[in-house]
């Protein structure tokens, strides 16, 4: 058992390895940060195009290509689409409950994909399709809303470093509500 799990650990890091070559080969500037799971992910240096699976939306809505239909129709009569109006325009055909078509999804040629961190399959799939894939929990933290926001914005403020002004005006806004 503690073979394989070695094992696993260097497949791992030599996958992550070939992902960045490949990523500074195509002239992409990569980054490792970690995700809710623990796992080490190259991630663009700049991300312009997000899909969002089976978590709610949590990046700046002009960047939501594609979502879940469950969260678009939480975005329609909620916070977000008042918020970001622009995130109503993101595609919803991707996926449908649990199944996710991994040519539509690749055919919104996303430089992100955030995944619920629990459901290990869909982030596997999207990976082995060659996408970058990020695990977000909404459990790790024991259901407390506080520690769970906090672990979200440290994860999305390693994603998106540049948008820490954005943050505090973000922040702000949610104070009002």
């Amino acid at each position: 058992m503690r073979l394989k799990n070695t094992f696993a650990k260097l497949s791992g890091v030599a996958s992550g390895l070939l992902l960045s070559g490949l990523l500074a080969l195509n002239g992409v500037e990569a980054r490792l940060v970690a995700d809710d799971n623990g796992t080490s992910v190259d991630v663009p240096e700049h991300i312009s195009r997000i899909v969002v699976t089976n978590i709610l939306p949590l990046a700046d809505g002009s960047r939501i290509v594609g979502m879940h239909p469950a969260s678009m129709s939480a975005a329609k009569s909620g916070l977000l689409g008042e918020l970001h109006p622009e995130v109503l325009q993101a595609d919803t055909h991707f996926i449908q409950g649990a199944n996710l078509n991994l040519e539509s999804l690749m055919a919104l040629k996303p430089d992100l994909v955030l995944v619920n961190a629990s459901d290990r399959r869909m982030l596997d799939r999207v990976r082995a399709a060659g996408l970058t894939a990020f695990g977000i929990s909404a459990v790790k933290w024991h259901y407390d809303v506080e520690a769970t926001y906090e672990g979200w914005m440290r994860s999305l403020k390693a994603l998106f470093p540049d948008a820490k002004a954005n943050s505090a005006a973000m922040e702000e806004k949610f104070r009002h509500y």
